[in-house]
């Protein structure tokens, strides 16, 4: 309930560049909402059974139209991987092994191929790496606003994630400038079997 309700539904083809950039990228309407976080953001999430499009409350105003096209090619990406729907399972899996460190590492290595892989994917299909680099340096933002009712400790908690999340993008921006290769397909079913097959066998022990 708390997540629908900071969530509107609006008509992205309405915003400027947004929707002459959502038809090119995607190809497909898509629906868009709006969030107003803190921070900047723009994914793509599973919205009431359908692939959707959310936004921060500024958006698109901090991207150029290059970087703009190159946010949403990778976004275009991750629906093609299907990461979507495997992302919940992977997830609990994490939560069901917490005392299993391997499975925690195998989890975050998960997500950074699945990062990498789709900006490689979205260098490759605009052809405008150092755009796709822009854009995730302006979508990096500022550092984390207190939340209401929020615990120092958690607070601290977001802050050390925040940082390994910094530690990620400045490798991700330095692939796409040294215009790293990544191999084009990447597949989720290889890593995803390994994480659950182990923790199918941790659980047994």
């Amino acid at each position: 309930r708390r997540r629908a309700a900071a969530l509107h539904r609006i008509d992205g083809a309405a915003i400027p560049r947004l929707g002459a950039a959502m038809r090119d990228v995607f190809g497909r309407p898509i629906p868009c909402y709006r969030i107003a976080p803190r921070t900047r953001i723009l994914s793509v999430r599973r919205i009431d059974g359908r692939d959707a499009l959310v936004v921060d409350a500024g958006f698109p105003d901090w991207l150029d139209d290059r970087e703009l096209r190159a946010a949403l090619a990778h976004e275009r990406a991750h629906l093609e991987r299907r990461d979507l729907a495997l992302r919940p399972l992977l997830y609990a899996l994490r939560v069901a092994q917490l005392h299993a460190p391997f499975a925690l590492v195998e989890y975050r290595q998960l997500l950074v191929d699945s990062e990498e892989d789709c900006d490689a994917r979205a260098a490759r299909a605009t052809g405008t790496p150092l755009a796709l680099a822009a854009g995730l340096l302006k979508a990096q933002g500022g550092p984390p606003a207190a939340r209401e009712g929020e615990t120092v400790l958690g607070r601290a908690h977001r802050r050390i994630e925040r940082h390994a999340r910094s530690v990620w993008l400045r490798r991700r921006v330095r692939r796409l400038l040294d215009r790293a290769p990544v191999a084009p397909g990447q597949s989720w079913v290889f890593p995803a079997t390994a994480v659950a097959l182990a923790a199918l066998l941790l659980g047994v022990v």
